[in-house]
């Protein structure tokens, strides 16, 4: 039985590995710039956790396939600490630090340094038109 569920794991990673860099190729750039910002904030915040290697492995995914320069990660890094200052409490009075992640990758901070570095403004520094089509065609909110 162990033997089963080994395989079946391994067949997962398999079959399921290249479906997470189609994924990466068919984000758009708003959407692969929040999914960073939200991996940011949990490795910040989760470091010594294991969910910590799972959080680089996808913010370092994320910036890998977007076209923003680095400047735009450097401003977003600043951000971060001034959001990570913020407590969220619950109504039990725990302190939720990943729901404050969640509300930091939809803020409008996030969205503001986006546009502020924004490669969809033209397609003329884009290796391919299609690319840009894919990355730039509708930048879902």
């Amino acid at each position: 039985m162990g033997i089963k569920k080994l395989v079946g794991a391994f067949s997962c990673l398999f079959f399921c590995t290249p479906c997470l860099a189609y994924e990466f190729k068919s984000a758009t750039e708003i959407t692969l710039f929040k999914n960073y910002a939200l991996s940011a904030c949990v490795a910040s915040h989760y470091e010594e956790n294991t969910i910590y290697d799972d959080a680089i492995d996808s913010l370092n995914g994320n910036r890998e396939y977007a076209n923003l320069p680095l400047e735009a990660y450097y401003d977003l890094n600043e951000v971060l600490e001034e959001w990570s200052e913020k407590k969220y409490i619950s109504k039990s009075g725990n302190i939720s630090e990943f729901f404050m992640c969640v509300d930091f990758h939809n803020s409008k901070d996030i969205f503001e340094i986006f546009y502020k570095y924004n490669p969809c403004r033209d397609d003329e520094n884009w290796p391919s038109k299609d690319e840009f089509e894919v990355r730039c065609k509708r930048l879902d909110m």
